[in-house]
């Protein structure tokens, strides 16, 4: 069930269950604003059509080559293949009468591939393989050939060193180069694997991208699994107004990965491994997919979260309060930061965001207080302003420095409670016995676990401001809170965050490292906030991408280590298939068939 008609509950009478007990997870789907500034950018993909190509490159070719006014010309393409199996070029040789050259290195294909061209004139046919280094380059090899340095049309297609092989090419200049990406990689992720012969792994869109571009190429287009580039001179020919990676492309069978504070790793969107293969018990082919067990770096012992490290957790004190301003141009109180006892620069954001609001002396709550001082977002407000409040904890250690500190404060109320959402412990219960007022002022839901649901499961008060602990790891397009339980402690997205409080009523109005802060709609206008939507307004510090490739091995950028822990790991221990597996064949010998891991089809 998704969390947008689960959240429909909270409609509902007191007496119903008001919040789910079951994990939730989504993707939000790509804005349709994004989708249509691709369109516009990618235009050339109107002209698609498939002859022998696999995903029309054949229609998008003809039309690059009328707009350069090339009606004859030189093509190469490697790998080959058979000549005619998703090729790029069997249509402006046979079609068009271009001249060739073919490179294949597999003795049987390159059997075929000469068959598929028996009798065409003007065709030149090499068996072995491209590299980048000695003889094996491409210049090398074109030398031995009577292709022109400036030709017209080169496909780069080898399943891995495709980078490598076009980079060391500098003496031929073709006109238009399409080469192989991943297509699995977003296109903000610059991605190249080692240079290793044996290794499969294609680089991502946006390194291609900047490697056409130290070479003087421009992008024109995507299609497919293939990015085309023309030479600079020409690209004024196509009306591309924007040719970046994330202007033009959008990945497919996005993954998503994060941790929860105990650190365990939870997967969202792909989960298959698109290139490996398995037959199930019934015989059925499918791809080989990855669960949430299959990447933990930790043994289900060691993942358990405490408030408190044996060690100090020099990362998270390193990256407290740094988000960069610049890549949230409207989270405006962030200019507003300072920190008087709070972590991340609450305390200046809250004391600006009150003066809007024209809040000057009112009453706060804290659900998990600590001991009133470490991490506190209310002892500013109390010791300084005035404020009266309620501040409730858990631990007995940290609660009983809360009451010592407060005892002689009759304006403030302490509870010794683990706050729920079931009838006898929840938000609501503490509230009226504590005898605060409906139209508090601030409430802070800081239990590092469930908040989420505990804000969900409120409905007697409607607090000014709120403010709550999110998951930092988790991307802003995943729609996630973790399942109903003390027990636990994943706490949830931004996104979910956000729905949610529209849903009850308010906006989010600014952002910390880890701390979310929402005002109630009828007091937003104040704030001054004119575009609070997600990536305006905060982007996770602590997000970790993840894709794998033709070898399916999993392969991570950003984030390195199990945030709550500092633990750094060793990329191996997050793989779900082992060396050996991964070595496995993936197809048969005939292009696109696939093949089980370990079992025979015709058995």
């Amino acid at each position: 069930m998704a969390v947008v008609d689960l959240l429909a509950q909270l409609k509902r009478p007191f007496s119903r269950k008001l919040v789910p007990s079951e994990r939730q997870l989504e993707i939000a789907p790509v804005r349709s604003e994004v989708i249509a500034a691709i369109e516009r950018n990618n235009h050339l993909l109107q002209y698609a059509k498939v002859v022998t190509s696999q995903d029309g490159e054949d229609g998008v070719i003809d039309e690059i080559m009328r707009r350069l006014g090339i009606s004859k010309g030189w093509c190469v393409e490697f790998g080959a293949y058979d000549g005619k199996t998703d090729a790029n070029v069997w249509n402006l040789i046979h079609n068009h009468g271009w001249k060739g050259v073919l490179i294949e290195p597999f003795d049987k294909a390159y059997k075929v591939l000469l068959e598929t061209y028996a009798g065409v004139p003007d065709v030149h046919f090499i068996n072995e393989g491209v590299g980048w280094e000695g003889d094996s380059r491409l210049d090398a090899i074109f030398a031995r050939t009577p292709l022109p340095t400036d030709f017209d049309f080169m496909v780069v297609d080898i399943d891995g060193n495709d980078f490598y092989v076009w980079r060391a090419c500098t003496v031929y200049r073709p006109k238009v180069v399409m080469i192989e990406f991943n297509p699995f990689i977003a296109p903000d992720i610059h991605f190249v694997k080692p240079a290793e012969l044996d290794q499969r792994a294609s680089a991502s869109l946006r390194a291609v991208y900047e490697l056409a571009k130290a070479k003087d190429y421009e992008m024109v287009a995507v299609v497919g699994g293939n990015a085309i580039f023309v030479r600079k001179e020409y690209f004024p020919l196509f009306e591309v107004a924007d040719n970046r990676p994330a202007s033009m492309f959008q990945a497919r069978w996005e993954t998503k990965i994060f941790q929860g504070r105990d650190g365990t790793l939870m997967l969202a969107g792909n989960r298959n491994l698109v290139w490996k293969h398995q037959l199930d018990r019934n015989g059925k082919l499918g791809h080989v997919q990855m669960a949430d067990e299959d990447i933990q770096v930790l043994p289900i012992g060691l993942r358990v979260f405490r408030p408190r490290l044996s060690y100090r957790n020099t990362f998270l004190e390193e990256w407290a309060g740094r988000l960069d301003r610049a890549r949230v141009p409207s989270n405006e109180l962030l200019a507003c930061q300072h920190n008087i006892t709070s972590e991340c620069g609450e305390d200046g954001v809250l004391a600006q965001l009150f003066e809007r609001l024209g809040i000057t002396k009112g009453y706060c709550v804290e659900v998990g207080a600590f001991d009133g001082t470490r991490f506190s977002n209310t002892r500013s407000l109390i010791a300084e302003r005035g404020w009266r409040g309620l501040l409730v904890e858990k631990d007995e250690t940290a609660y009983a420095k809360l009451r010592a500190l407060y005892e002689k404060n009759l304006a403030v109320s302490t509870v010794l409670t683990e706050v729920t959402t079931s009838s006898g412990a929840n938000l609501d219960f503490v509230l009226r016995n504590a005898r605060a007022p409906k139209n508090l002022d601030f409430l802070c839901i800081d239990i590092e676990g469930n908040d989420y649901h505990v804000w969900a499961s409120l409905r007697g008060y409607r607090p000014k401001v709120v403010m709550v602990d999110i998951n930092s790891t988790v991307p802003n397009d995943v729609l996630f809170a973790q399942e109903d339980s003390t027990a636990v402690n994943h706490g949830a997205s931004m996104r979910a965050f956000i729905q949610l409080g529209r849903l009850k009523g308010y906006e989010l109005a600014a952002a910390t490292t880890w701390n979310a802060i929402f005002v109630r709609n009828d007091l937003f206008p104040l704030v001054g906030v004119r575009n609070n939507e997600i990536d305006a307004m905060y982007y996770p510090v602590f997000e970790m991408k993840i894709f794998h490739s033709i070898n399916c091995f999993v392969s991570t950028q950003g984030c390195d280590r199990l945030v709550w822990h500092n633990h750094v790991f060793d990329p191996e221990s997050l793989q779900p298939l082992s060396p050996k597996v991964r070595a496995m064949p993936f197809t048969t010998e005939n292009l696109g068939e696939h093949v089980s891991t370990f079992f025979d089809p015709r058995l």
